[in-house]
């Protein structure tokens, strides 16, 4: 199949609508990052762009399984992949003796997988697809993988190596540095920053090999890390694999999704670089954050009556306080009160008692947990962006007889004001009889990301689906410390 042919069957419309939007406001995203990285005089910092390779190379030899390296490898990891991202902002053309070397020698987890025959033409086709560049990165990803898979099934059927089985297994073909950095390459030649790479978030991608059946899933083997699928019988070449396309994009939809996350995950963090030129601030980015923020509010004390109901039987003298903050007297609403903090504090009544402060909800203990301004630095960090100015917050407090829970839901700014990006986070924090807790532990992607041109009924979908799954996550941790 040439290009042309593979970029329209690969072409985004072809994927569920799910993944349109997703794309959609990605591009919106990056469009933001554009503007503020053309307007905002910034330049690429060789430090900044190291410090983040070496964090893409160490959380990939975690999402691996893989133990950590001597400094030296670590430090010759980083430099391959600087080496391959100037590659693409020199203009190297991506030809298949490009591909061919770039296979031989990039660094792998041992024992190493051995790239089959004709993988540089293979991946150049693949890289020349003509369609969004998160469906080309995917589905280049997508190709090495199948590749490595089909090579490594080479040596045993044959007998090529006559070395003794390794006593611990090397982790699966699309858990390898080669097709991440393969991925990062298309999308740095489409001007995108590379993917963010987080053991936490999850990896459930398809197979190709399953024939004439579809989509096949890799399973979650013990310890979270996905098992091996079945290779391409009989080590088959890798120009095999063009005929077992099958449904492209119903085994691409996945993946596409989670490079889609972890490219605007990286899009936060590069928005958070300070800027030389001091820009504008954009003032709808605080309307925005008021009003997806006051729903927020709303929206954990509409689930708080029946939830309140639901602990009552586990403890008839459970407590659950719903509290906010607002960004300031700018962007404060009549329903917001005033006072008890620098940004303005307030707690709702719970359906179950008189308004109070959080410490109603501990009467019976002391919450071990960070302060609120911790917790959102924190919150920010996991989502790879640093916090600017402003920010609100929506708290709901929980106090069983066997824990107290604080779940906090955090709108704030991207960097400076002037991006007028936002995004939405949680922080849950459990002190029950076994201590404290982290009782969310998200990756990157767990995050909603607003652009300037939002508005709050445009993602209030997203926002409302996020705060649902914190909500449950959270109330199910602390279910489970329940002893009754």
């Amino acid at each position: 199949m040439d290009t042309r042919r593979r970029g329209r069957a690969l072409a985004p419309e072809s994927f569920p609508d799910a993944v349109r939007r997703r794309l959609g406001n990605l591009d919106r995203l990056r469009e933001v990052w554009a503007d503020n990285r053309r307007y905002g005089d910034r330049t690429d910092d060789p430090a900044v762009n190291r410090r983040s390779a070496r964090r893409r190379i160490e959380e990939l030899r975690r999402l691996a399984d893989q133990d950590t390296a001597a400094s030296d490898a670590i430090a010759a990891e980083e430099d391959a992949f600087l080496a391959v991202a100037q590659d693409c902002r020199s203009g190297v053309r991506l030809t298949p003796g490009y591909f061919e070397a770039l296979a031989r020698g990039a660094p792998d987890f041992g024992p190493p997988l051995p790239a089959p025959e004709g993988v540089g033409e293979l991946l150049a086709e693949a890289a020349a697809v003509e369609t969004h560049p998160v469906i080309r990165a995917a589905h280049l990803f997508a190709t090495c993988t199948d590749a490595m898979m089909t090579g490594s099934a080479r040596p045993a059927a044959t007998g090529e190596s006559g070395a003794a089985a390794p006593d611990r297994p090397g982790p699966p073909a699309h858990l390898r540095p080669l097709p991440w950095w393969l991925a990062s390459l298309s999308l740095i030649r489409s001007d995108l920053p590379p993917p963010a790479i987080d053991s936490r978030c999850p990896l459930d991608l398809p197979s190709r090999s399953a024939a004439g059946g579809g989509a096949m899933p890799w399973p979650v083997a013990a310890g979270g890390t996905p098992a091996v699928p079945a290779p391409t019988p009989d080590g088959a070449p890798a120009s095999a694999l063009r005929a077992s396309a099958g449904t492209e994009d119903d085994r691409l939809t996945p993946l596409v999704l989670l490079l889609a996350d972890l490219e605007t995950a990286a899009l936060r963090s590069e928005l958070s670089r300070p800027s030389r030129v001091p820009t504008a601030r954009r003032g709808e980015s605080g309307r925005l954050a008021a009003a997806v923020h006051r729903r927020i509010v709303d929206h954990l004390r509409l689930r708080c009556a029946p939830l309140h109901l639901v602990l009552r039987e586990l403890d008839p003298a459970c407590r659950s306080v719903v509290s906010s903050s607002t960004g300031g007297p700018a962007f404060a609403t009549p329903s917001d009160p005033a006072g008890g903090g620098p940004s303005g504090s307030g707690a709702a009544p719970s359906p179950a008692g008189p308004a109070d402060d959080s410490a109603t909800a501990t009467r019976t203990r002391t919450a071990a947990v960070p302060a609120t301004a911790e917790r959102s630095r924190d919150s920010a960090r996991r989502a790879l962006f640093s916090p600017g100015a402003n920010e609100w917050h929506a708290s709901l407090d929980v106090d069983l007889a066997d824990g107290v829970l604080r779940l906090t839901v955090f709108v704030q700014e991207v960097g400076s004001s002037a991006t007028g990006v936002l995004a939405v986070t949680a922080d849950g924090r459990l002190n029950a009889e076994d201590g404290a807790m982290d009782v969310l532990e998200p990756g990157c992607a767990d995050c909603v990301t607003l652009v300037p041109t939002d508005a709050a009924d445009d993602r209030w979908p997203e926002v409302e689906a996020f705060v649902d799954d914190v909500l449950s996550r959270s109330i199910g941790q602390l279910a489970r410390s329940a002893r009754y």
